[in-house]
C-alpha cells in the first residue's frame, strides 16, 4: 500500500509504549540503500529520524515499534510576582458600590443653521446634549410616560398601521409581524 507523503507530514508520532514522541515534519531517504525514513520534531524542536521499518502504524498516527526516550519539555519561565495593591481594590469597591446614573429619554434638539445652500435652504444640523443629573420630576414623568397604555391602531395614525397585542409597538400596516417582537399581528 502506498502512502502519500501529505497523509503522513503532520501527523502525531507515538512510541509503543504510547508516550509522545513528537510530529512528522518531513520524509527523507538515504541514499544507496533504498530506505525511507520520516523526520520527526519533538516537544523541544529537536529533530530526530526513524527509517521506515521502525514504524508499526500509520494512519491517524503514527506508531514506532520500539521505546523512544523522549526528551522532557524545556520548563516554562516563571512569571514575576506582581506586588499587590490595596488602592485600586478599595476605587473598584467604591465604584461597584454606587448607583448607576439613571438617564431619561431625551429628544435631538434641532439646530437651525443660517441659508448657506445655494437654494437657500437652511441645513440641520442636529446636536445631542448629556444631561448632568436627571432630577426627580424628569424621572417621575419617565416612569408616568412608560406606565401610560399605547393608542390603538386607529388613534395611532388611521388604517396604515397595526399595534401589536403583545408589546404595544405601532407597525406598519402591511407587516404580518411584529418588527419589536416578532408576535404575528392581528389581519
Amino acid at each position: 500500500m502506498l502512502i502519500r507523503k501529505d497523509k503522513i507530514i503532520g501527523l502525531q508520532v507515538y512510541d509503543k509504549r504510547g508516550r509522545y514522541v513528537g510530529t512528522v515534519k518531513d520524509i527523507g531517504f538515504v541514499l544507496g540503500e533504498n530506505l525511507v525514513g520520516i523526520v520527526v520534531v519533538g516537544r523541544d524542536n529537536r529533530e530526530m529520524e526513524f527509517i521506515w521499518s521502525e514504524v508499526d502504524a500509520a494512519e491517524d498516527i503514527v506508531i514506532l515499534k520500539k521505546e523512544v526516550t523522549v526528551p522532557a519539555a524545556p520548563p516554562v519561565p516563571a512569571k514575576p510576582a506582581v506586588e499587590a495593591r490595596e488602592e485600586p481594590k478599595a476605587q473598584l469597591r467604591e465604584q461597584v458600590s454606587a448607583k448607576p446614573p439613571v438617564y431619561a429619554p431625551r429628544e435631538p434638539e434641532v439646530q437651525v443653521a443660517p441659508a448657506s445652500s445655494a437654494a437657500g435652504v437652511p441645513e440641520v444640523q442636529p446636536s445631542f446634549k448629556e444631561p448632568a443629573e436627571p432630577d426627580e420630576a424628569e424621572l417621575e414623568q419617565v416612569e408616568t410616560v412608560a406606565a401610560t397604555p399605547r393608542p390603538a391602531a386607529d388613534e395611532a395614525g388611521g388604517a396604515g398601521t397595526k399595534t401589536c397585542p403583545k408589546c404595544g409597538a405601532i407597525n406598519n400596516a402591511r407587516y404580518k409581524f411584529c418588527f419589536r417582537c416578532g408576535t404575528r399581528l392581528p389581519a
